[in-house]
């Protein structure tokens, strides 16, 4: 099997793809679910970056917590 990323060592990413096989649908969609979530995350604290590099004002705390 080549290696599908050049960063990890064969041994590594062989392991890795097997435990992926091994696991069940649930869990694989878990791991789909914590993806998803983690990528939701990393773009929402880009764009506040973002808006706070142009407008300090921007993003501001509110004083009551969100229902």
């Amino acid at each position: 099997m080549s290696a599908l990323f050049s960063d990890t060592h064969p041994e590594a990413e062989a392991l890795q793809i097997a435990l992926w096989r091994q696991a069940g649908p649930a869990h694989k969609m878990n791991m789909l679910a914590q993806l998803n979530a983690s990528a939701r995350t990393l773009a929402l604290v880009g764009l506040i970056h973002r808006a706070m590099m142009f407008n300090v004002d921007v993003f501001i705390p509110s004083p009551r917590p969100f229902l």
